[in-house]
């Protein structure tokens, strides 16, 4: 079964269930008429509820991107992903991995800022709980500047993982740092000068 919605310019497709080689046929013909019904300049397959995918709805996907050359998958589950990857379609196109799911529910509070809440999940991990609702866009610009401050030499938290958080919302995964924060640091500082 298929489901699509048109947003704006894009298509988004979400294939439910599985993608076999007895139904393949069947789910490329109804892509095909979606496409037909609902030109569009990109292409988003959902993979939120696809369960599984043999060989001939893989080439059904390579077929999508010659057609749409902006064709991403997302909500791709572990274990499609490692097919994907392993196949080279990581490569080829956008495949953004499903993220798992937890919840903050019981968790300390230790700090806040103006975008989000920082949880301690236990001794050695906190996740950063976004404010805003639809908050992956931020959370990639902030990852990417982690990186390249890393990169560059900089000291620097690295999330090295995106959840979604039980009852909605986005985060971002960090190693606890046993470091000095900045308002710690600062006070020490005015403690020796005075």
């Amino acid at each position: 079964m298929l489901k699509a919605r048109q947003d704006g310019g894009k298509l988004v497709i979400a294939p439910e269930g599985s993608i076999t080689s007895a139904n393949a046929p069947e789910v490329e013909t109804r892509v095909l008429e979606l496409l037909e019904n609902h030109p569009c300049q990109s292409l988003e397959i959902d993979c939120d509820r696809l369960a599984y995918s043999s060989s001939a709805g893989l080439r059904i996907i390579l077929r999508l991107k010659k057609k749409v050359d902006d064709t991403v998958l997302t909500n791709v589950h572990p274990e499609l992903y490692d097919i994907l990857d392993m196949t080279g379609f990581t490569e080829m196109m956008s495949v953004q991995k499903a993220c798992r799911v937890i919840s903050v529910k019981d968790c300390e509070v230790i700090g806040q800022g103006s975008n989000g809440r920082i949880y301690r999940i236990d001794p050695d991990t906190i996740v950063k709980v976004y404010l805003d609702p639809d908050a992956l866009p931020e959370i990639r610009r902030e990852r990417e500047l982690a990186r390249m401050a890393f990169v560059a030499g900089v000291p620097t938290a690295i999330p090295y993982d995106v959840v979604r958080i039980e009852g909605g919302g986005y985060g971002s995964v960090f190693e606890m740092l046993n470091a000095d924060s900045f308002d710690s640091l600062i006070r020490s500082g005015q403690k020796k000068r005075g």
